[in-house]
């Protein structure tokens, strides 16, 4: 998934848990949420594809193994009064594992979520070139490419009603 996915599904994510719990995303639970979404590409990329040091763009910062006792530990660490922030930060994160699944599970090619267990389990293959001029290079206009920007659309007018009615 593209960068603007992970943002729309983490906000939409962030939104529908805040006002399940009766209350508003703020601007800063917001913004952690955001930034979750994008973290596991922003470690695994380049220490795969620009320093060789992960053997694909999705392992370390794509692993339930790894992420799990990490976010465990910061929840610790973090107690009850920044438990909401902690919260979003997961949301963030786990959103962005789920989005990038999605490909495999709608081919039913479910190997495709091995990263998700690396490195108890080999990294998927990729058919692109591992940097971020050849993905770039790749971009077409797939169902999962458009379902993306219909989330985006989707999660702007989620903001933009929730601004407009004075909520979060």
């Amino acid at each position: 998934m593209w960068p603007w996915g992970h943002l729309a599904v983490a906000y939409l994510a962030l939104a529908g848990f805040e006002w399940h719990r009766d209350r508003e995303p703020t601007i800063g639970v917001t913004a952690v949420a955001l930034v979750g979404s994008q973290l596991p590409d922003l470690i695994d990329k380049p220490l795969a594809w620009t320093l060789d040091v992960l053997p694909v763009g999705r392992s370390l910062a794509h692993s339930v193994v790894v992420l799990a006792p990490l976010i465990a530990v910061v929840a610790i660490l973090a107690g009850r009064r920044h438990r909401r922030v902690v919260v979003a930060g997961t949301l963030g994160i786990g959103s962005h594992l789920g989005a990038d699944g999605l490909g495999g599970i709608l081919a039913g090619e479910f190997g495709e979520l091995s990263y998700l267990g690396w490195p108890l389990l080999d990294p998927p293959t990729y058919t692109v070139d591992q940097s971020f001029l050849a993905h770039l290079l790749a971009m077409e206009l797939t169902p999962l490419f458009v379902l993306q920007g219909l989330l985006v659309a989707v999660a702007l007018a989620v903001w933009a009603h929730s601004r407009r009615e004075g909520l979060g």
